[in-house]
């Protein structure tokens, strides 16, 4: 066959390759579109599950700056469900730091029923200053937990 002759059929098919070309750009910017949309949601999904734990874990902390207010084992189980997710969704220096709170508030919870439990004034001196101690932990946490949660709710810098 002659090449010539086949340079009109090879031009016949080009309107229908420049269609299928513009179809598969415009298909391959929608599915672009909604690759970056799906990414986004993810992102503030994440944000969302982070931020949570982040004031559950603040709010935890600020009831120990009472030194009067008694937290009860109940309490602190309810904390515990509430941050459960922070294994998963923070890397292990956040994880630490809410199994500390958690700690914490535990000791303080003994020393204060040791206040009340303690035969000799000793013990008891003992058990208020465990109190004051956590107190005073406490205090120095909730000036810090916005930067200890910073990187991982910072919208500049996902991880």
């Amino acid at each position: 066959m002659n090449t010539v002759a086949l340079i009109p059929e090879l031009v016949k098919g080009l309107p229908a390759a420049f269609v299928t070309l513009i179809i598969g750009l415009i298909a391959a910017g929608i599915a672009f579109r909604q690759y970056r949309i799906a990414r986004a949601k993810f992102k503030l999904d994440l944000f969302d599950k982070r931020h949570a734990v982040f004031l559950q874990t603040w709010a935890f902390i600020s009831l120990m700056l009472d030194s009067k207010r008694f937290i009860d084992v109940k309490e602190v189980m309810e904390f515990r469900r509430e941050a459960a997710n922070a294994k998963f969704l923070f890397g292990s220096d956040i994880k630490h730091f809410v199994d500390a709170v958690e700690k914490k508030s535990l000791e303080r919870g003994d020393a204060m029923v040791a206040v009340r439990k303690a035969a000799t004034e000793a013990e008891r001196n003992e058990a208020s200053r465990l109190i004051e101690e956590t107190r005073e932990w406490a205090t120095r946490e909730v000036k810090l937990i916005h930067d200890r949660f910073a990187s991982y709710l910072d919208f500049s810098n996902w991880r």
